[in-house]
């Protein structure tokens, strides 16, 4: 069929998939044609919005390490926004274990994307690899892909690639890792002060509510009600008796009063949301002894003037 419509001929008329099950069982050069054609078609689809699957990529891959085709039209395609980031990890560890001219440019284009909280779980399964790799410029613009992704000591990428590469590596990147989450964590031993102040408070249907629960007063009573029914169903919403709330992220105890244009609701904070602060204080500044002890080897004293234990 190659040989009596060509390349070109063939390659239009078939689709990705046949075409690089095709080229397997051609000769070298026909290969190479073929194999280019299957890249040049998978582009197209991503130009399109289609997501590739990730067993074409593999397939593609496994072509250009045996030898087959042109790294550049594959590296373009997992350039483009089609690839998500989880396939772009996968190809980097497959290319990392099948090594070919397609394996370094690889792993620079996924040390450049941009990095969210959402890709913790995949980036550390390459995180060792990125940051031991031979060009150091990879681990360097890796580094700074995790630093720029890491907000707040909420965000879990960086906690997740320190703890994927610790012990593998303590080297510059790690150490400059390291600093960065540091500087997220808290700087003194000194706990937070107590307050009634519940800052992330949800309770947007009840905006006056939620201004309470997020300000500093303890307690509340809320008038106006349209009867004991309406004063019910605020108290509903509070469902936790005192503990916290992860959905609300507030800890009240409510109760309804009075009744007919007399009703109320009466709204009290408990301690429980500051005791979940002060329990997530303390495992931060854990986290950071740890880190301090860590670097201090490399830092002489780094620690004095952060934390004084």
């Amino acid at each position: 069929m190659v040989n009596a419509f060509g390349c070109d001929g063939v390659a239009a008329a078939l689709n990705l998939d046949t075409l690089i099950h095709l080229s397997r069982h051609l000769d070298a050069a026909t290969r190479d044609s073929i194999t280019r054609h299957a890249a040049e078609k998978a582009i197209l689809k991503g130009s399109h919005g289609e997501q590739l699957p990730l067993a074409n990529l593999n397939d593609l891959y496994d072509l250009i390490a045996g030898g087959s085709g042109d790294a550049d039209p594959f590296l373009l395609l997992v350039r483009s926004t089609s690839t998500s980031h989880a396939d772009h990890v996968a190809l980097v560890l497959r290319a990392s274990s099948a090594p070919s001219t397609a394996t370094t440019p690889l792993a620079r284009a996924l040390a450049e994307r941009s990095l969210s909280p959402a890709d913790a779980e995949h980036v550390t399964k390459v995180a060792p690899l990125l940051l031991n790799m031979h060009d150091q410029n990879i681990a360097q613009t890796f580094t700074n892909s995790v630093i720029s992704g890491a907000k707040n000591f909420s965000d879990p990428l960086l906690p997740a690639v320190l703890h994927a590469v610790r012990g593998a590596s303590r080297g510059e990147h790690y150490r400059r890792l390291a600093r960065h989450r540091l500087s997220l964590l808290p700087q003194t031993d000194v706990p937070p002060a107590f307050s009634w102040h519940q800052p992330h408070a949800a309770l947007p249907e009840h905006p006056l509510v939620q201004a309470f629960l997020r300000g500093r007063k303890p307690d509340l009573v809320v008038t106006g009600l349209d009867g004991i029914r309406e004063a019910r169903d605020l108290r509903a919403c509070f469902r936790t008796k005192g503990k916290y709330d992860p959905n609300l992220r507030c800890s009240v105890i409510a109760s309804e009063r009075g009744k007919g244009s007399n009703a109320s609701c009466y709204i009290a904070k408990t301690r429980d949301y500051f005791e979940r602060v002060l329990r997530c204080w303390r495992v931060r500044r854990d986290e950071a002894v740890r880190l301090i002890h860590e670097l201090d080897g490399g830092e002489g004293d780094l620690g004095q003037g952060i934390l004084q234990m």
